[in-house]
């Protein structure tokens, strides 16, 4: 009976410590979902108009282990808008000497 007590003050333990770690960090954490789609809207905007790959291998590219829910590609502005954990990003193509560059979003 006394290891499974030891065990779940062990559980109990490390549950406060992870509370107090999101506390301490809580602005870091706020800001997480916006990484998601912002660096994916950078690569794949980088990877479309600076460097000139495809569309499928820009994607291969771009992914991380955290999927989008969308991506869409405006050609005509050289532009790339990403969705993800519910946050939405934006970069596009200034020119040759700056690349692709991120954009202010409400």
């Amino acid at each position: 009976m006394t290891w499974k007590r030891a065990v779940l003050g062990l559980f109990g333990l490390a549950a406060i410590a992870l509370l107090a770690w999101a506390a301490v960090n809580r602005q870091h954490l706020e800001h997480f979902p916006s990484i998601i789609s912002s660096f994916y809207a950078k690569q794949m905007c980088s990877c479309l108009f600076v460097v000139g790959l495809s569309e499928e291998r820009c994607h291969n590219e771009s992914r991380q282990y955290v999927p989008i829910s969308g991506c869409e590609i405006d050609w005509e502005n050289k532009a790339v808008t990403v969705r993800g954990l519910g946050r939405t990003n934006r970069a596009h193509y200034v020119n040759d000497r700056f690349g692709c560059v991120l954009d202010e979003l409400d």
